[in-house]
């Protein structure tokens, strides 16, 4: 299943307007967003990695409490629908394997079609004979 890339969802059309944020590095930084428990859906500017440079900045004001308490429920929620759709894929696909024909059942259901045509023949040859 693809991935739902929420920080793209968090983007606003505006947000393609900004001017460049820059570290003290003069490195362009990305915009991302924060999913931690304190500031979940929160935008700032700064590295995936944090390496020799630590800036960072947040775009976004604070995330008032309500917010706090409803993005997390909502990202489990996608998570467990998201586990969901996958178990019944797997599910379906095992299906399939099971109710897919053997080799075996092939050569048993031709030896079935063998004997129903040899008892037919045999019920012909007995009605000519009469």
């Amino acid at each position: 299943m693809a991935q739902i890339s929420l920080t793209r969802l968090c983007l606003q059309e505006e947000d393609h307007e900004l001017e460049e944020v820059r570290c003290k590095h003069e490195f362009v930084l990305p915009l991302l967003t924060s999913w931690t428990p304190r500031n979940p859906g929160r935008r700032y500017w700064g590295f995936l990695t944090m390496g020799s440079c630590d800036f960072w900045l947040w775009k976004d004001d604070c995330i008032d409490p309500r917010s706090k308490f409803v993005i997390p429920k909502l990202l489990g929620r996608i998570a467990e629908l998201e586990h969901s759709v996958e178990s019944s894929r797997k599910v379906e696909t095992s299906d399939k394997e099971i109710n897919k024909p053997t080799k075996s059942t092939k050569s048993m259901a031709s030896k079935i079609d063998m004997n129903k045509k040899e008892s037919k023949m045999d019920n012909l040859k007995a009605i000519e004979k009469k």
